[in-house]
């Protein structure tokens, strides 16, 4: 039998490559590993069911895990008080999971920054963060997470187009 020191490969090189380092840091991420993955779907969301925030899921990092996590986690969005926020027939007092829904619809709907920062009450500077924050939550978490949210912005698109239609 060969001594450790002469041998060439081993079966567990690959599962201790992976390994953290004893100083502490994290090996490189391997999220191209998951682009190939035949059960990345499934992956993504027995992470996000189960809450899983640590690692690389579904070929996700762990910032955009925890992103998709906390939307799962703050979904008691009330579609209807977003709704009448953005078409203006009355100002309700929205809760945070409510004011990033109204981000995300009004993003998706084009209506300008300006338009839905008056209507959150707030000035260009937080505008500004929402905007960044919201367009990131838009790539990271799955469409088919949003359905609502998606369905919502199309009303709007067309009550848009309609409005514009009548004021010409």
């Amino acid at each position: 039998m060969p001594s450790p020191a002469r041998r060439t490969s081993s079966p567990r090189s690959s599962a201790t490559s992976r390994r953290r380092p004893r100083d502490g840091r994290r090996p490189p991420h391997r999220r191209g590993d998951c682009l190939q993955c035949p059960v990345r779907r499934e992956c993504l969301t027995d992470a996000i069911e189960c809450g899983v925030q640590d690692g690389i899921r579904g070929g996700r990092t762990e910032e955009q895990l925890r992103q998709i996590v906390a939307f799962r986690e703050g979904r008691q969005v009330d579609l209807d008080r977003v709704r009448a926020t953005l078409l203006c027939t009355h100002r309700p007092r929205l809760t945070e999971a409510e004011k990033k829904a109204v981000v995300r619809v009004a993003i998706g709907a084009g209506i300008p920054r300006d338009t839905w920062a008056a209507l959150l009450s707030i000035g260009y500077k937080a505008a500004t963060a929402r905007q960044r924050q919201a367009r990131t939550q838009l790539d990271v978490i799955p469409a088919s997470m949003r359905r609502e949210e998606i369905a919502l912005t199309e009303e709007l698109r067309a009550t848009a187009v309609f409005t514009l239609a009548v004021a010409a």
